[in-house]
């Protein structure tokens, strides 16, 4: 009983230490193949074989994804949200208080500026409110998408065709740069979704090889899609007495 078990540890072992050696077979010869290292021996066709290029396939398939625009949509919050801001920016413009001077000075409002604002007459008050209002609008309409900057260009377009004068130009401006945000968002959803429609028109890259042909020649870096395609074809396939981890 004690030699057979200690013959039966000894082929255990033995199968450990080969198990984590990756030693393949190809043709009579046994070499080592390992992904990013030079191919010890070159490797012949032993019949019609034809290799897909995992490598090549996948590089056409993100090329093709990448030159798919972002799929956008309107964003319903941001009017909301801009009209929110901008009446909470005219409050700390007209209103002194603290808090109101320590935001004017976060958005970095000019000393010269406030001042100005806190003089206009409240009916002039109420119409830069009502015209900003109307402005911020027109442009965060979400008849089409537009840019950030060309949004930003027709609000300051609009007040100086609405305001006249420059200073209640200005004041009008900052605000509404203040609260301005895009209004079209990319949904990420959907232009993975329209990437991966693209990626699947890719047809496989492949190459055939004729019986006798190198597929691999020696000291070529063997790369793992490649070592992948060499097993399912036969091409390297485990020596006997391993097994591949």
């Amino acid at each position: 009983l004690k030699p057979l078990l200690g013959l039966a540890m000894i082929a255990a072992l033995t199968t450990l230490i080969y198990v984590h050696l990756d030693y393949y077979q190809v043709g009579a010869v046994m070499e080592q193949f390992r992904p990013g290292l030079p191919a010890p021996h070159e490797i012949r066709a032993n019949g019609d074989v034809t290799i897909v290029d995992l490598d090549e396939t996948s590089r056409l398939k993100e090329k093709l994804a990448s030159e798919v625009p972002p799929v956008y949509e309107y964003d319903r919050t941001a009017l909301e949200e801009a009209r929110s801001d901008l009446k909470i920016l005219f409050d700390a413009l007209f209103i002194f208080s603290d808090e109101h001077d320590a935001l004017l000075r976060e958005k970095h409002f000019a000393t010269a500026t406030v001042a100005y604002a806190r003089q206009t007459p409240p009916r002039a008050q109420a119409s830069l409110r009502s015209l900003a209002r109307g402005v911020l609008e027109t442009v965060m309409a979400a008849d089409a998408r537009v840019e950030y900057e060309a949004m930003e260009q027709r609000a300051l377009n609009l007040l100086r065709a609405r305001l006249p004068e420059p200073d209640s130009v200005n004041l009008a401006t900052q605000v509404v740069r203040g609260v301005l945000r895009p209004t079209w968002i990319v949904n990420e959803t959907l232009t993975e979704k329209a990437r991966e429609a693209a990626r699947a028109t890719v047809e496989p890259v492949t190459q055939t090889f004729r019986r006798g042909q190198v597929v691999v020649r020696k000291d070529a870096i063997i790369t793992g899609t490649l070592l992948q395609q060499l097993k399912q074809t036969g091409l390297l396939t485990p020596a006997p007495i391993t097994r591949v981890a």
